[in-house]
């Protein structure tokens, strides 16, 4: 035994511990610490959600861009006796795979007047309409914003329901997980630039979440007071495309006949109906064929 322990008063002996106020006063100070370490990290996860919803749209943005802007190439072509290239006998829309799933509604709407396109509802591509769901997405989001054929001209608008593209959030998941937005897109020409119809402003507006009414039906329309309520977010990204941007009706009956524009679509003006898919064509440049 260590005798020196023994002989230790009794008061210094208690001095030695902590007593029950100290222990109180601790377990409140850590209390504190730890109920705002806690109330701040909801934000900082709110925070971290946001960055990566705004990195997944910027990054679909880009992809949306080109994909409009590309629109349709060159396939066959009519020659002169020389060799020389006289005009373009057919053109065909960019594949645009990607999209295989990741659109499934596309709204394009006029004053009284509602088409929306649903993907199981779309002809699988045959040889006289080799247009998949995927081609008509971009000719259907390329419609102009109005149909000039109308006193005044009426105000078309665009919207696709979409999963992300990129991203962990828009991997392989199917059904109702994933993430959700809503594009729209605006296309003006831009006469005051240009003398003829060869330069338009191209205007991608991202909304999300994706809301839904009270019949638990998406929400397409970008007016809807849905997207104005506290929580709902959007971006918008602008771009310029040279190019003649082309309207017209599928023929299922066309034939490869000389100095036709393109075999497998009618070219028509702007009118009433706006169920036709455009496509950009950026290396077409008025009057020329």
């Amino acid at each position: 035994m260590n005798p020196r322990t023994h002989n230790l008063p009794s008061r210094a002996r208690a001095k030695a511990a902590f007593n029950l106020v100290e222990i109180a006063l601790t377990m409140a100070i850590v209390s504190f610490a730890m109920m705002a370490i806690f109330g701040i990290l909801p934000v900082g996860v709110m925070a971290q959600r946001d960055s990566r919803i705004e990195t997944i749209i910027s990054y679909d943005a880009r992809y949306w861009i080109e994909a409009i802007r590309s629109g349709q190439m060159p396939l066959n072509f009519n020659y002169n006796p020389d060799g020389s290239v006289s005009s373009v006998k057919e053109w065909q829309s960019v594949s645009h795979s990607a999209l295989s799933g990741h659109v499934s509604k596309v709204r394009v709407a006029r004053p009284n007047v509602i088409n929306i396109f649903d993907q199981a509802n779309h002809p699988p591509p045959t040889p006289t309409n080799p247009i998949g769901w995927p081609e008509s997405v971009i000719g259907r989001l390329s419609f102009p914003d109005s149909l000039s054929d109308r006193t005044p001209p009426e105000p078309v608008v665009k919207t696709a329901k979409v999963r992300s593209l990129t991203g962990r959030l828009g991997g392989p998941a199917t059904g109702d997980a994933g993430f959700y937005y809503l594009l729209e897109t605006k296309i003006e020409p831009l006469l005051s630039l240009s003398a003829s119809t060869n330069l338009y402003q191209v205007r991608l507006i991202f909304r999300w979440p994706l809301r839904e009414d009270a019949a638990g039906n998406d929400v397409l329309d970008p007016s809807d007071p849905a997207y104005t309520v506290p929580g709902a977010s959007s971006k918008t990204f602008t771009t310029f495309v040279s190019g003649n941007l082309f309207g017209g009706y599928f023929d299922p009956n066309a034939r490869p006949l000389s100095g036709n524009d393109w075999t497998r679509q009618k070219p028509v003006n702007v009118d009433e109906y706006t169920g036709r898919l455009h496509y950009f064509r950026p290396t077409m440049f008025e009057p020329y064929k």
